[in-house]
């Protein structure tokens, strides 16, 4: 069985909640995240309209076609690009979500794959790829008039960076802040938070570097990262 959590984030303060569950095995399955719902809601959250019963668990055989819409035709002539840069051999919607995070230009839905760390204590590494949250609030960046970068701290490819965790956030008890140096950067996503909070207080070995920068993207979206996690 394979898990996505389908994450909606709130344009206004950009904050993300996990407002659902994706499974496919026998069948594929959809049902809302109730702990999540209420405060998304409070955000704006409306409910996806091809889902519109909070407490009900949706099933299908295939993809539901509201997430499939999300990828590209698998009878396109470039498919095969496609899923080369993915590292897909054939075309697999559920693995294409997965790889991809299915955005879409007219939604603020996206898909991830969740943290277990029991994979950890099997002896398995984690691994996980994501952009730095809340870039712009903190010393990366200091242009906030037209979402572009004043670079005030240098970064490069494959620079290791460093974790702290912040168990009295006021937000998020599970935030762990990015570091540079000393200078703090931003934060694990939420919807990673709480994965590697609990991964530092258990001591496994957590480390984050840089994938790539790039100060002519939008700041949500300038510093993506690769995470591990494994045991020492």
């Amino acid at each position: 069985m394979n898990t996505l959590e389908v994450v909606w984030k709130d344009l206004n303060t950009r904050q993300r909640f996990v407002i659902g569950i994706l499974t496919k095995g026998n069948n594929y399955s959809f049902k809302y995240k109730m702990e999540n719902i209420l405060k998304a809601r409070e955000r704006g959250f409306k409910g996806l309209v091809a889902f519109p019963d909070f407490q009900k668990e949706y099933t299908n055989p295939i993809v539901f076609p509201a997430f499939g819409t999300r990828l590209p035709d698998e009878k396109r002539k470039d498919i095969n690009v496609i899923l080369s840069k993915h590292n897909l051999k054939n075309y697999d919607a559920f693995e294409l979500l997965r790889k991809s995070g299915g955005k879409s230009p007219i939604d603020t839905l996206e898909f991830i794959e969740p943290i277990d760390l029991f994979e950890v204590e099997k002896n398995l590494k984690v691994m996980r790829e994501f952009f730095v949250a809340g870039v712009r609030h903190y010393e990366l960046c200091s242009d906030k008039t037209d979402n572009r970068c004043t670079i005030k701290i240098p970064l490069s490819k494959g620079e290791v960076l460093r974790l702290e965790a912040e168990p009295s956030n006021e937000y998020d008890p599970y935030a762990v802040a990015v570091f540079k140096d000393n200078y703090k950067i931003g934060y694990i996503p939420t919807f990673y938070s709480k994965a590697v909070s609990e991964a530092i207080k258990g001591q496994l070995e957590v480390n984050v570097i840089v994938k790539e920068f790039d100060s002519e993207a939008c700041c949500q979206e300038c510093l993506k990262t690769i995470l591990t996690i494994v045991k020492p």
